[in-house]
This record gives C-alpha cells, sequence and structure tokens, in this order.
C-alpha cells in the first residue's frame, strides 16, 4: 500500500492538497477530498488526472 497527495498550484509557486490517497496492491486507489468527499479511482494516476492534480507519492 502506498500514500499519497493530490495538489494543485494555486499561484505560481504555491500548491494546495486537495486530496490525500493509498493505493492498493491491486492499483485500485481511494481518496479522501480536503474540502469535498472521497472517491474511488482505477489508479493514483487516473485520480490525479481527473481531478487535475498533481499526484505526489508520500513516503
Amino acid at each position: 500500500m502506498r500514500a499519497f497527495a493530490l495538489v494543485q498550484e494555486i499561484d505560481e509557486g504555491e500548491t494546495e492538497v486537495v486530496a490525500y490517497g493509498l493505493e492498493l496492491p491491486t492499483g485500485i486507489a481511494a481518496t479522501v477530498g480536503v474540502v469535498q468527499g472521497f472517491g474511488r479511482w482505477q489508479s493514483a494516476r487516473n485520480a490525479a488526472k481527473r481531478l487535475h492534480s498533481d499526484l505526489v507519492w508520500l513516503t
């Protein structure tokens, strides 16, 4: 299982987290939004694409 954050640029050089998530060993991902609810995705990359965000893996 890998943790990730989805971030969007709000101003030049500044970003904000829009969701936190987990990618399961099967590749499916689940997110919890900072403002909106939760989501289930085919992958973490798919979630980032659909939410117009950048994917950041957390260690």
